[in-house]
């Protein structure tokens, strides 16, 4: 299923108004987004990390990849098992 972002966004900003909102999408749905959504930052943080080990960057690109590398572990986090 495909999640559309925006009306999901909308949703939360209504319940978290207190407004008793309801959504199509089950908590199923929302986990099988979530994972989807780790999956594709974890591709794209080996894709940055093995470019920049391939390509011998400047400065400049060296801080992009950096940037992303240290975004993608924030957004990531730790979980618990």
């Amino acid at each position: 299923m495909s999640i559309n972002h925006d009306h999901l966004r909308r949703v939360v900003a209504e319940m978290e108004q207190g407004v008793a909102a309801t959504t199509k999408y089950t908590w199923l749905d929302l986990a099988q987004e979530i994972l989807r959504m780790r999956g594709e930052l974890t591709s794209l943080q080996e894709e940055a990390r093995c470019a920049a080990k391939i390509h011998t960057p400047g400065p400049n690109a060296q801080r992009v990849f950096d940037a992303l590398d240290t975004t993608i572990n924030q957004i990531l986090g730790e979980y618990d098992d």
